[in-house]
């Protein structure tokens, strides 16, 4: 019934444990030592700790509100309740794969800027009251943007990660660009002008 930062639905790619992250405590999830391919380990942050040491290096964050299935009905009030506890609500930016999640967020909170994921984005940006789309590179094309642009949706592509990848999408002018790699994004940003 609490908030991880975690990508993973089940512990076994990052962890070696075939455990979902819904069928454990917080206290439990917060324990565990995870770890990555180049062999950095961690523990997994409480939604309540990874807020508090974005904000104390003055970092806003795109936060994606992801389901596993086991979600209360008041899962997004919840979510919304303990940002605002942080005085973070209005910090960050906000998207989810779940339109209904993303936009119950926008209707509980017109002012927040949230975002519409899309696993495979077809030939149109779907109708949304969302304040912007996130294609994953695979199925961006020319016009999945420009319906999302006509719509007067921002248009993030996601995961990008080659040079030539990233110059094209900034050549194309997305508004914006999710990357293993920001370092290479603004510098190739800066270097395009």
């Amino acid at each position: 019934g609490e908030f991880v930062v975690m990508h993973d639905a089940n512990l076994q790619r990052l962890a070696g444990r075939n455990e979902a992250v819904g069928d454990l405590t917080l206290a439990e999830l917060t324990s565990v030592t995870v770890h990555d391919q180049f062999g950095h380990t961690d523990s997994i942050p409480s939604l309540r700790d990874y807020i508090l040491a974005a904000q104390e290096i003055g970092e806003p964050l795109l936060i994606e509100l992801k389901l596993h299935g086991g979600e209360t009905d008041d899962y997004v009030e919840r979510l919304v309740a303990e940002l605002e506890s942080l005085d973070a609500l209005h910090e960050n930016i906000y998207h989810s794969l779940s339109q209904e999640k993303a936009e119950e967020l926008k209707r509980l909170h017109p002012e927040l800027y949230v975002g519409l994921t899309l696993a495979v984005a077809g030939v149109a940006a779907p109708q949304t009251t969302a304040d912007f789309i996130v294609v994953e590179e695979a199925s961006y094309t020319d016009a999945v943007r420009e319906s999302a642009w006509a719509d007067g949706k921002d248009v993030y592509v996601w995961t990008v990660n080659g040079s030539d990848a990233i110059r094209g999408m900034l050549r194309d002018g997305v508004d914006g660009i999710i990357t293993d790699h920001p370092d290479v994004a603004l510098r190739d940003r800066q270097g395009m002008g």
